[in-house]
């Protein structure tokens, strides 16, 4: 899988695997990576961690932009979340921003206009973004429908299944899976979608 100017979204339950697979998959994308982090779950995969925006943006001043590696924001609020996400579009072209709890800020009918923005232009400009939830349902369509690939662990809630319903016509298969299996699905998946599990996540 070619994870260069692609949007990924990873959604599933809690404790099935998705914070693992998304810290194997943060190496393998474009290099500076911006983590969006609210529940500080990427400080060990991160070689720089930052209390807030003002601290890494004064980083990027000191440094004439953002250093290569890995970045883990720290953000407490929808409003700092959604700051950093413009501040960061302006100040760097070519970045991948990962946006951890995203159902939090990317909800059906209130995500913010500069995140679907983001999302709809951003790769034009080098900007990938991936966004990790828990609820496949409380993900905007709009914004859904603009990942290139979509990741699933196990869901359970009729309302994620239902929208699930919608992009594999049968969800069962995810209400099925057990815990570290997920699927893998989008347009360039052919057969609609791939099961796997975290260990053998190499052959994506």
């Amino acid at each position: 899988m070619k994870h260069e100017i692609d949007h990924i979204l990873i959604t599933g339950k809690k404790n099935h695997g998705k914070t693992h697979f998304t810290k194997w998959l943060i190496p393998q994308l474009i290099d500076p990576v911006i983590i969006i982090d609210p529940m500080n779950e990427y400080a060990d995969i991160s070689d720089h961690v930052h209390s807030g925006f003002l601290e890494l943006s004064q980083s990027i001043k000191e440094n004439k932009g953002i250093k290569k590696g890995v970045h883990c924001l720290k953000v407490l609020t929808r409003k700092d979340a959604l700051f950093a996400l413009r501040m960061l579009a302006k100040i760097q072209k070519k970045v991948t921003i990962v946006l951890e709890e995203a159902d939090k800020w990317c909800a059906p009918n209130s995500v913010n206009k500069d995140v679907l923005e983001m999302t709809d232009t951003g790769a034009h400009f080098g900007i990938s973004l991936l966004f990790v939830a828990r609820r496949t349902g409380r993900i905007d369509i709009n914004l859904r429908a603009q990942t290139t690939f979509k990741v699933t662990f196990k869901q359970t809630e009729p309302a994620d299944l239902a929208t699930l319903d919608k992009e594999l016509e049968d969800s069962k298969i995810v209400a099925q899976l057990n815990k570290y299996e997920f699927l893998v699905y989008g347009d360039h998946i052919p057969n609609r979608f791939k099961k796997l599990t975290l260990n053998k996540v190499s052959k994506l």
